[in-house]
């Protein structure tokens, strides 16, 4: 009897610490403000010789007097420190993002426009289609219920970049440009299974890469030939998922940082 007394109060500590364990590394989705990922860097080239990049310039003859198929994307120490967000990009999201469903974070920031897939250059550039949300609990990796809130700046959530392209004068035309995305961890520990990067382009070219996503993937949109005299914009929006289930508090200092290598290519369109 002496012994069970002993053993009881020895038994319950352990539950506890098992229970504290568990509920310190489980899936996080939050709005929790002293969460960032920084460290970002982003390097962009082309695999075709005529197929020029600028992130500068925005003209085609601006672009070829540059002459350059590599292009280094400067990502700001300041841009660096983002916050776990997501795209709408499913219907479970479109419900989450809806007005008629009153979803609003916890605090009174009210979802005020319904938020639309994200397919686009344009559905992607308004931050109401963007989120971040709480956790249902320490120990859950889904949402808890009206806690999703639209994003109302992508400051401190997603770097934005731009990039221009167009071919070298006298160039052949080309078209059927795919993008390759190559995450990097930065050093050892660092996790980059949650950063995200999305391309959009001018001609409604759309994709979402991870460091799952295989090489070349269609970016094409409708496929309007680059000239010499013609520029194609593409957009590269960056973050970091707070769907992965990487994300999660204690591996907060775990997604410091990736190398991210956005690799294009396209075919000479012949006439």
């Amino acid at each position: 009897m002496k012994k069970s007394k002993i053993l009881i109060p020895s038994m319950g500590m352990l539950m506890l610490s098992m229970a504290a364990c568990v509920t310190g590394t489980v899936a996080w989705f939050s709005a929790n403000s002293t969460v960032t990922a920084n460290g970002m860097q982003v390097v962009v080239k082309s695999e075709n010789t005529y197929l020029l990049i600028s992130a500068t310039n925005n003209t085609a003859t601006a672009i070829q007097a540059e002459g350059n198929i590599s292009a280094a994307l400067t990502v700001s120490d300041a841009e660096a420190k983002v916050l776990p967000c997501a795209p709408v990009t499913t219907d479970g999201d479109v419900t989450n993002m809806s007005v008629a469903t009153g979803h609003n974070k916890v605090d009174g920031n009210a979802i005020t426009v319904a938020g639309a897939k994200v397919t686009s250059e344009a559905t992607a550039n308004a931050v109401t289609n963007w989120y971040t949300a709480t956790a249902a609990a320490p120990g859950a990796s889904d949402m808890k219920s009206g806690t999703a809130v639209q994003l109302t700046s992508f400051t401190n959530y997603v770097i934005k970049k731009t990039l221009y392209l167009t071919v070298a004068a006298g160039a052949q035309p080309c078209h059927n440009l795919t993008a390759t995305a190559t995450f990097t961890q930065k050093g050892s520990g660092t996790d980059v299974t949650a950063a995200r990067v999305m391309l959009t382009t001018s001609d409604s070219g759309f994709k979402i890469f991870d460091s799952t996503t295989t090489a070349n993937q269609d970016i094409k949109g409708s496929n309007t030939a680059i000239t010499d005299a013609t520029v194609l914009t593409v957009n590269a929006y960056i973050y970091y998922d707070g769907n992965d289930t990487k994300v999660f508090t204690n591996n907060a200092t775990n997604l410091t940082g990736a190398t991210m290598t956005l690799s294009f290519s396209a075919e000479a369109k012949l006439a």
